[in-house]
């Protein structure tokens, strides 16, 4: 069975059961593949699950280390290349309706010694093919077990049981061919003895594991991270240094303060306090009068007002910067910095037209840039080096959400030479870059009364403002909240706004990456492919307008209206869920925020 790195990080990690091409249902036991090394930065994925481990208590995480608690040999970091799998559930129905008994296996190696020279399975009574019950059961402790198969209380054999199947966990029955037909017990819920998870109805020997066919994708929730794959020395000596909350703060300003160039600056720390700009004209006046042109420059440098670079966050608070230094900061700090990784602009695709004398495309890309800024776009780009990486590292079952289920790791004893296996694929792919205007969003956020303070005109200005309002959301954390949900449901627009046939990209192979803090939006091309296809580039060429449009007329309908209209939050199948690209499960989202800040 063949099949891409990044499926078998959602559908094939080991503990998952699925249909396999033969038509048995397998359950993966080991993923086998070469470690990465040195291609992947491991300190950054390992601080990344530290930060997801945590959101489950110590007693719901299960066969899974913490990093933080324990080294980082503790852990391979493993790209994907072989799938083990064995035959599972093992119960087996004849397929002629007129026999239907079951029959039960209790090795998988049996299921293979049984077949004949057609490579099927028969009834021992009829000889018609046997095919697999594809049903099972699973518990939020991560339990799963194959259908019960009961003995008939008449008989007292088991011999010449069959399910009868009405398509319905509440219906179905188990009766006996050898009885006439007579019904022996139903298809309900089966006991788990773990004592967890128990509903108000239940007691501490009463929970109960759910029935799911082998295609619920319920049954098997895979726990990933993603992040910016960036190896670049910069970014290294960024994470380590002691100012680096300002040097991402400053990026996101637009103070031209780039990676490296910051980091030459405060190489040798900072003499002196900054002139405001009243005492830096007054001292141009006496005190450095007599100077020439390049000793003032050299003196404006370290004494005069901050206007750019990372002095110039000097009038953010230290709550701010603190929000800066944060991981996700510090990617988008590299991302953004042209030096790091190229983009390319709306602004810079316009500029070519206008140079090379390609009027209507000129035109066409000023009307694009005019109604992104009218949705409250402020920047629109691509990149073919978005070094993105998704790892795997454990699992849950039944639910998805911390500590309504026990997350489990792929630790299995004598395999990964005893080391927790995380499995990770990497690739530098395609991605369309969208940061909102914080001047709107702001705007947005006041009109709707969750931000109190004026809202700046000034974009440099408005970001600072959204920095701080991050920076304090613990003691109001409306707008922060709104903020969140509105660039996520953004997101979501914009990605299936891409899956109109044109792109040559489907809904499926498009992901997200987030920063809310800073309004931007990351759309990635997720096949983890070698090569990139040049669609987005072309996309921002000849049809960011009607991308922009097509994402606007989306967030105003929905095939599943009038029901989802009346849905809160207004999302569903229809009009905003994603089917791998969200690391949310399509948690926190409302078309109807969506419509609000993109109303006329």
């Amino acid at each position: 069975m063949q099949r891409s790195r990044s499926q078998t990080l959602y559908r094939y990690l080991p503990g998952a059961v699925y249909l396999h091409d033969d038509e048995l249902v397998v359950r993966t036991s080991v993923v086998r593949g070469n470690p990465l090394g040195p291609t992947i930065n491991k300190n950054a994925l390992l601080a990344e699950v530290e930060h997801e481990l945590r959101r489950w208590d110590e007693d719901k995480r299960a066969g899974i280390r913490v990093p933080r608690d324990t080294s980082d040999e503790a852990f391979v970091v493993i790209e994907p290349v072989l799938v083990q799998w064995e035959v599972w559930p093992l119960v087996f129905q004849c397929a002629n309706r007129h026999c239907q008994r079951v029959r039960r296996f209790y090795r998988d190696e049996q299921v293979l010694e049984a077949r004949e020279g057609d490579q099927r399975v028969r009834c021992e009574h009829c000889r018609s093919r046997l095919r697999q019950l594809r049903y099972y059961s699973a518990h939020a402790c991560g339990r799963i077990q194959p259908m019960f198969v009961p003995t008939c209380r008449g008989c007292g054999s088991d011999e010449n049981v069959f399910l009868e199947d009405t398509g319905s966990f509440e219906t179905a029955a188990w009766r006996c061919r050898t009885c006439g037909n007579a019904y022996i017990k139903g298809t309900r819920m089966s006991p788990c003895d773990c004592g967890q998870y128990l509903s108000p109805q239940q007691t501490s020997s009463q929970a109960f594991m759910r029935q799911y066919t082998v295609r619920d994708p319920r049954s098997f929730y895979p726990q990933t991270v993603s992040l910016l794959n960036l190896k670049t020395n910069a970014y290294e000596q960024l994470q380590r240094h002691h100012a680096r909350g300002r040097i991402a703060a400053a990026s996101y300003l637009g103070d031209e303060a780039r990676v490296g160039i910051a980091l030459n600056e405060l190489a040798g720390g900072e003499s002196g306090e900054r002139m405001s700009q009243e005492e830096w004209e007054e001292a141009i006046r006496t005190k450095y009068s007599q100077l020439d042109d390049d000793e003032i420059e050299a003196i404006r440098r370290r004494r005069g007002p901050a206007t750019e670079g990372v002095a110039a966050t000097s009038d953010l608070s230290a709550a701010a910067c603190g929000l800066a230094a944060e991981r996700r900061m510090l990617e988008r700090a590299t991302l953004y910095d042209p030096q790091q990784v190229a983009r390319y602009r709306l602004e810079d695709a316009h500029d070519e037209a206008q140079r090379t004398g390609r009027t209507a495309q000129e035109r066409a890309l000023l009307r694009a840039r005019e109604r992104a800024g009218e949705l409250g776009v402020d920047e629109l780009a691509v990149t073919d080096q978005f070094p993105i990486a998704v790892a795997a590292y454990g699992y849950t079952r039944t639910s998805k959400r911390p500590n309504t289920s026990t997350l489990r790791g792929f630790a299995r004893r004598g395999e990964y030479d005893n080391k927790d296996p995380i499995f990770a694929v990497t690739t530098d792919t395609e991605a369309a870059l969208v940061a909102l205007s914080a001047v709107d969003v702001l705007a947005w956020l006041r009109r709707r009364g969750s931000y109190p303070a004026p809202v700046p005109s000034d974009e440099r200005d408005a970001r600072a403002a959204v920095l701080e309002m991050f920076a304090v959301e613990e003691t109001a954390p409306e707008g922060p909240q709104d903020t969140r949900v509105l660039v996520h449901t953004l997101s979501h627009v914009l990605l299936r706004a891409l899956d109109d046939g044109r792109t040559g990209f489907g809904e499926a192979s498009l992901a997200e990456w987030l920063v809310p803090e800073t309004l931007t939006i990351s759309i990635y091309v997720s096949s983890f492919q070698s090569h990139t296809l040049g669609a987005l580039w072309t996309l921002l060429h000849s049809r960011s307008l009607e991308w922009m449009e097509r994402a606007f007329d989306a967030s105003w309908r929905c095939d599943n209206d009038p029901l989802c209209h009346h849905r809160r939050p207004r999302a569903c199948e229809r009009c905003l869920y994603l089917t791998f690209g969200c690391r949310r499960f399509n948690s926190d989202l409302s078309r109807e925020l969506a419509m609000d800040f993109w109303r006329t």
